[in-house]
């Protein structure tokens, strides 16, 4: 296995999925709510990626919004790494693209905060 790539990848996955979680609890009030939600929306969020339903499949508009996933992008990165045997170039635009929505997730996060902390006030 190609460790390297993999954990190069994996790194700003897992940080976009924290950010990326960050900015949307700024949406619910409790805990729970959080929950009722995510069960809800995690049979879309395990179809979405493409490697359970293929992506030919899914009207483009919705693929579009699923890059805006991190897993999407993360899972992608993995099977080419895992299962194809791939190099960190064959991963570099999945790569590149967890950094951007790290970024954005990052910015979507602490703005979030701002206001969760001004509506403290």
């Amino acid at each position: 296995y190609n460790l390297l790539p993999l954990f190069a990848l994996l790194i700003p996955m897992y940080y976009a999925a924290a950010f990326f979680a960050h900015s949307i609890s700024y949406f619910f009030k409790t805990r729970e709510s959080a929950l009722l939600i995510l069960v809800v929306t995690s049979l879309v969020f395990i179809f979405l990626p493409g490697f359970i339903w293929p992506k030919e499949s899914i009207p483009l508009w919705i693929n579009g919004l699923a890059e805006f996933i991190p897993a999407t992008s993360g899972i992608d990165g993995i099977i080419k790494i895992n299962q194809m045997n791939g190099t960190f170039w064959n991963v570099r635009y999945d790569f590149l693209w967890l950094i951007f929505l790290c970024i954005l997730y990052f910015n979507l996060a602490v703005f979030s905060l701002k206001k969760a902390f001004d509506k403290q006030k």
